[in-house]
């Protein structure tokens, strides 16, 4: 198989299915200026480094662990709100800690996506359709996520 086959792809209709999604951009990283939203066709894009996990057997270590570009698209969003992220510093890294819904005014939908340092950004949505897509071929990871640890 090659790298290109190996590359994720995933597509969420539903909030099990974006849970999946989250799963596997647990702590990627990005900043404001790899995000866009477009009012005029309702979508919501973030390109993404994120830790190729899925790939990897021993989850206690994070030797040998690769990275990739990855985007989320989340379309029909309605409505984008940014909490505890500097929208003018473009470039400062944002690491996700997690995807998270909630229900709405109405029928609709909030999907939360939460950064470390209590940084959320709140997208509201008729319903979840979302895809992660893998644009990049794996490297060496840059920034372990253990790299935490023995900074301590």
């Amino acid at each position: 198989m090659t790298l290109a086959e190996k590359r994720v792809r995933l597509q969420a209709t539903d909030v099990e299915d974006l849970a999946v999604i989250a799963a596997f951009l647990q702590d990627a990283r990005t900043c404001v200026a790899e995000m866009a939203y477009d009012p005029e066709s309702r979508r919501f894009m973030v390109a993404f480094i994120r830790y190729r996990r899925e790939q990897y057997r021993d989850v206690t270590r994070c030797d040998g662990l690769t990275e990739c570009q990855s985007a989320l698209v989340i379309d029909d969003v309605a409505k984008v709100r940014y909490k505890g992220i500097d929208e003018t510093a473009r470039l400062a890294e944002l690491n996700l800690l997690t995807i998270a819904t909630q229900p709405a005014a109405g029928t609709d939908l909030f999907i939360d996506l939460v950064f470390a340092g209590e940084g959320t950004i709140r997208l509201q949505t008729p319903g979840t359709r979302a895809r992660l897509d893998d644009f990049s071929d794996p490297v060496p990871c840059q920034i372990s996520p253990c790299d935490h640890f023995t900074a301590a």
